[in-house]
């Protein structure tokens, strides 16, 4: 497995390219931190086996996979209140 930078390998894709054929894996990294992942296409990685074992135990009924893959949404929007800030209040109070 190698890794590569973003402009190390747009200068030398094809060479990178090459290596992939022949099975190895490329990390491609942005600034130290790995981004991406460069595979065969028949080269099946874990990610793949794990996909492929949580689908049969799903259709078995052994687990619930989630509706949508990704990122996490987050916490829900604040509510916006009416009236003045609490701030305004406090600076009031302080008068």
């Amino acid at each position: 497995m190698e890794q590569a930078g973003i402009r190390e390998i747009k200068a030398h894709l094809s060479r990178y390219l090459k290596e992939v054929k022949r099975g190895d894996k490329i990390i491609i990294t942005e600034r130290g931190k790995a981004i991406a992942c460069i595979v065969s296409i028949g080269q099946k990685g874990k990610e793949d086996k794990l996909y492929e074992g949580l689908s049969v135990m799903s259709k078995r009924g052994l687990v619930k996979l989630p509706e949508r893959w990704g990122k996490p949404i987050g916490r829900p929007q604040r509510e916006t209140m009416i009236g003045s800030p609490v701030s305004d209040a406090i600076i009031e109070d302080r008068r």
